[in-house]
């Protein structure tokens, strides 16, 4: 009798052991591999070692608010035209989104420094891309009245970096 509630238990215990593995994406079991294959051929995403998460997180600084965003892309047109101080750019963005930043920061749960350092690079850097996608397009050739492309370029690149120290530098602070 000992026998048979042992074997009983055991073949229990057997049996719901692959019905839980389907239903875990971490056991490798059969569902969470197809919803894991589902997730990465519908969405396009890559993954990573932080998983499932940092591969569907929403765009970066998608939080903002459509002014916001709208500001941000005038600010990369004006930024084309008349390359500026990535410090003037961003005292500018302070006054005008600095309750946007504020509450975007709460949200992140993150200094509202870093976000506006975070979106000072994102500016920079579409900066930077949207005049090499012209000059290409140009030929190299700068309409008459402007800077030479390599000229533009090169200042953008110049803002580029300092902007990536100025978020660097307010990392650091931080994190101390």
């Amino acid at each position: 009798m000992k026998h048979l509630a042992l074997i009983s238990t055991l073949a229990l215990c057997a049996a719901a052991s692959p019905a839980a593995a389907q239903h875990s994406p971490e056991s490798g079991g059969s569902m969470g591999s197809a919803l894991e294959l589902q997730n990465r051929v519908t969405s396009g995403a890559r993954y990573n070692q932080w998983g499932w998460a940092a591969s569907h997180r929403p765009v970066a600084l998608a939080g903002l608010s459509p002014d916001a965003r709208r500001w941000m892309k005038d600010e990369i047109q004006r930024q084309a035209a008349t390359p500026r101080d990535p410090v003037a750019v961003s005292l500018e963005m302070d006054e005008a989104l600095g309750d946007d930043i504020a509450r975007y920061a709460r949200h992140e749960d993150a200094a509202p420094e870093q976000i506006n350092r975070a979106i000072l690079v994102n500016i920079m850097h579409e900066t930077r891309l949207a005049l090499k996608i012209a000059a290409w397009r140009a030929d190299g050739v700068a309409p008459p009245g402007e800077q030479p492309w390599d000229v533009r370029i090169a200042q953008a690149d110049a803002n580029f970096d300092t902007a990536v120290q100025l978020a660097s530098d307010v990392a650091v602070t931080v994190g101390d």
